[in-house]
């Protein structure tokens, strides 16, 4: 039995003056057992440090210099920059376990998905209060949930390029906030006839 070849994997940060947070998110991808192929951060109308710090940590940053058009057209444009054959979207708040990127494309493997997302951990790198009970609700809902997902979530999100391309990327005329339009995604992928699987294991 032959091993399949290794896919290669573009890591997305969309990021707004991301300063306080980025530090952190940076540092666990650079800490992964598994290091992508490629690193792209899309700094959407970013006035701080943002970019520098991208760029320090090995990134390359796409820019919007004008006002801020929100995360789903930054995915979307980062998307169309990277030639990986998957897509791994982190928000630039999230901070990733060193085994996450592997126990999502393992698990996309051994079940034929083309999309498979993680799970908020119990213990939160920010220790405030709005952080802790955020942290806490959805890591008790995606550690309840099925593994066979009808939704998709962004903040720790894997996907097949080619796919996410074809289907036009994060609807982003109609969802022009961030709102739900990573589970729409989702919906978008099960209509076509493919799996999304629930990693709770990749915190």
């Amino acid at each position: 039995m032959t091993t399949p070849a290794r896919p290669t994997v573009a890591v997305i940060i969309p990021a707004y003056n991301a300063i306080a947070t980025l530090p952190g998110c940076l540092d666990a991808i650079g800490a992964m057992q598994w290091r992508p192929d490629e690193l792209i951060l899309f700094s959407d109308g970013s006035t701080d440090a943002t970019d520098d710090l991208a760029r320090t940590a090995g990134a390359t940053v796409i820019r919007n210099d004008g006002k801020p058009k929100g995360p789903g057209h930054g995915r979307n444009e980062a998307a169309k920059a990277a030639r990986s054959d998957l897509l791994l979207f982190v928000d630039a708040d999230v901070v990733i376990s060193p085994t996450a990127l592997e126990l999502l494309v393992a698990d996309m493997h051994t079940h034929g998905a083309k999309a498979a997302f993680g799970s908020y951990d119990d213990a939160p790198w920010s220790q405030r209060v709005t952080s802790l009970y955020a942290n806490l609700r959805h890591h008790y809902v995606h550690q309840h949930a099925k593994r066979e997902a009808k939704t998709f979530w962004s903040g720790l999100g894997l996907i097949d390029r080619e796919l996410f391309l074809s289907l036009g990327g994060f609807d982003v005329e109609m969802f022009r906030h961030p709102s739900i339009e990573d589970i729409e995604l989702g919906a978008r992928v099960i209509t076509a006839g493919h799996r999304i699987r629930m990693v709770p294991e990749a915190l």
